[in-house]
């Protein structure tokens, strides 16, 4: 299903991208490099309902990209992306992962005009690999559309729908299907400073790792040990947990149909033309069958260059 979604979303971004455009010429613009380095931190990175199964940990990711923009005519543009991140756990570091992706975005304003609203179709597809937690190894595809404006010359928001479709190698648990509803305003203040707000919907499968219960077993649609939280460890009867200083073990990952929330605040900050600082903090909150509730707060702080 996913192959078949990506190749009707190409085919629409390519379609659509020719609407208006008569003899306009394609035009390619510079290819734009950009590095990014944030420290992040999550009280929750399990997604556990109970105090006594929530680990947290601090996140180093670094991203690297390449992205080319194609002037498409007056009214329209293609974006296309490749990626490659890495994430650092500091305790957990059985969770630490590699990503290699590629998207394609295209843009169009039917009207044109500085508060004239625009329209935005994305496909973006992602390699997902762990250091080791093969049960979240595998693929992710994400459908999205978007439209946004700028009300004033300061103050600017956007709306949309995304989908998410997540298939594990190996396992049932880590494949995952969502749906999502998201909006965002920003407010750009005196010097270049912007304020942000992202607050979104979430319908579809989560995962959450905590130590069996049998609620949780019984609501869940799939089940599986969690090596990450030293889940295999304790089915082969070691006992062992992930890691010295972690020292929590049996953990096991649960499939749930779930309900998410999540509201974030953030600032970004200009250094200069091309660095800009970005912060952020976020609160998420779940329901997921037989009302199993999950709660979480992460907040980061990075750097984006461009070149």
């Amino acid at each position: 299903m996913p192959r078949r979604l990506l190749r009707s979303a190409l085919t629409a971004l390519v379609c659509l991208s020719w609407t208006g455009l008569a003899d306009d010429l394609w035009a390619a613009e510079a290819l734009v490099p950009q590095l990014a380095l944030e420290v992040g931190y999550d009280n929750n990175i399990g997604l556990a309902e109970r105090r006594s199964d929530r680990e947290a940990d601090l996140i180093v990711t670094a991203v690297g990209s390449l992205r080319q923009t194609l002037t498409l005519g007056p009214r329209s543009a293609l974006t296309l992306r490749i990626a490659a991140k890495y994430h650092e756990f500091i305790d957990f570091s059985n969770l630490n992962r590699r990503e290699l992706g590629a998207g394609a975005h295209w843009y169009f304003q039917p009207t044109p005009g500085f508060t004239r609203p625009w329209y935005s179709l994305s496909v973006d597809w992602s390699a997902l690999r762990h250091a080791d937690s093969t049960i979240r190894n595998g693929a992710l595809w994400r459908l999205g559309a978007t439209t946004g404006r700028r009300f004033t010359d300061r103050v600017s928001g956007q709306l949309g729908y995304g989908y998410a479709n997540r298939s594990a190698r190996r396992g049932e648990v880590f494949d995952l299907e969502q749906h999502r509803l998201f909006s965002s305003l920003e407010w750009r203040l005196q010097g270049g400073a912007t304020l942000y707000g992202n607050y979104s919907v979430m319908q579809g499968d989560i995962v959450s790792s905590a130590r069996p219960n049998g609620t949780i077993i019984g609501a869940a649609d799939a089940v599986a040990p969690d090596a990450a939280f030293g889940g295999d460890a304790v089915m082969a009867g070691t006992g062992m947990g992930p890691g010295p200083g972690v020292g929590n073990s049996g953990f096991v990952a649960y499939q749930l149909d779930a309900t998410v929330r999540r509201l974030e605040l953030g600032m970004n900050l200009p250094i200069d033309s091309l660095t800009a600082l970005d912060v952020g903090i976020a609160r998420l909150d779940a329901t997921a069958t037989s009302s199993i509730d999950y709660n979480g707060v992460q907040w980061r702080a990075g750097v984006l260059r461009r070149y």
